[in-house]
């Protein structure tokens, strides 16, 4: 449900996950399972324990992604579909809609959810 770079997949490596496991978990073994996005395959060979998911079948591991977070997705992009149709003369200076304001987004967030069906989660 995230975008991340290398840069980003770098930071996060070194100042949180290896920190995070050399200070609290020294005496444990660590995996760490990566996707195949160039993002991750780049400089992070150094890591003990990493284990990359083969292209194509992070699905098979992300079942949250699958089954909650796609129709999440899915219900919100038709949130924001429905918000800017209906306020497609509301424009910036330059001619673009205008961004929803912050309690609109966060009840197009919570509609979303409500709107899930619990019977497919």
């Amino acid at each position: 449900m995230g975008w991340i770079n290398s840069i980003l997949f770098n930071v996060w490596r070194n100042k949180i996950f290896l920190k995070y496991i050399n200070k609290n978990y020294i005496d444990l073994n660590n995996l760490l399972l990566v996707d195949s996005a160039p993002s991750h395959l780049k400089d992070i060979l150094d890591i003990e324990n990493i284990i990359f998911i083969p292209k194509g079948a992070t699905y098979l591991l992300q079942q949250i992604d699958v089954s909650i977070g796609k129709p999440y997705k899915d219900k919100l992009r038709k949130k924001f579909e429905e918000y800017f149709n209906e306020n497609h003369n509301n424009l910036t200076k330059s001619g673009i809609i205008k961004k929803p304001p912050k309690e609109i987004i966060l009840k197009m967030h919570s509609d979303a959810i409500k709107s899930l069906d619990p019977l497919d989660i």
